[in-house]
């Protein structure tokens, strides 16, 4: 599964939660990122968006792709 978003709205769904909109433009802008082949990156989104689970699910999915990744995360 190569698409972010995709794999955000399954995980949400297996949770029985929505995806909502802000979490949909957040996975668009992490998987476009990622095919620019962009390593480092600087998520800033409003307080309680959800960005540390975004950036969690991003990393499983990540890891999922590539095992031997290696994946460093700073949060404040």
């Amino acid at each position: 599964m190569n698409d972010f978003p995709l794999f955000l709205s399954i995980w949400n769904r297996a949770q029985g939660q929505t995806t909502p909109h802000v979490h949909f433009r957040i996975a668009h802008w992490l998987s476009h990122r990622d095919r620019a082949g962009d390593t480092r990156l600087l998520l800033m989104a409003f307080r309680s968006c959800g960005k540390s689970t975004i950036v969690g699910l991003y990393a499983a999915w990540l890891l999922w792709r590539d095992p031997d990744l290696r994946i460093l995360v700073l949060a404040a």
